[in-house]
């Protein structure tokens, strides 16, 4: 059986974001997900719907984030500082600042667009 990294449900807002939690917390203690490392729940942005396009982009930023601060947490204590405090460790913390900058640039450009096209639909 293959395993995944993550699993990543979108929800339009905090409410629901709540019970997708509390529905894969209860699949976890039944054992229901072996397979998922990490699962993980995100609301669109302030309540907002930002649709797909800029709920997946948002969704890649809290991962991104979710692992440099995973790999910030490895460098700061244990045995792993050796190999974590590494010029190549380094770099990997600035790509991933990098891309979280131009997420954040893609996400900025296509909320607008999300809002003008659910208006449209809404008329």
């Amino acid at each position: 059986m293959s395993s995944w990294d993550y699993l990543i449900v979108t929800a339009s807002n905090a409410r629901q974001a709540s019970a997708y939690e509390a529905q894969l917390r209860l699949r976890r203690e039944l054992g229901l997900l072996p397979q998922v490392r990490e699962s993980l729940v995100v609301a669109d942005l302030e309540g907002r719907r930002i649709g797909s396009g800029g709920s997946t982009v948002y969704c890649l930023e809290r991962v991104i984030e979710r692992e440099q601060k995973r790999l910030s947490e490895r460098r700061a204590g244990g045995t792993a500082c050796a190999t974590t405090t590494s010029p190549a460790f380094s770099k990997v913390a600035e790509v991933g600042q990098a891309v979280l900058a131009c997420l954040a640039r893609l996400r900025a450009i296509l909320s607008p667009l999300s809002e003008h096209t659910l208006g449209a639909r809404l008329q």
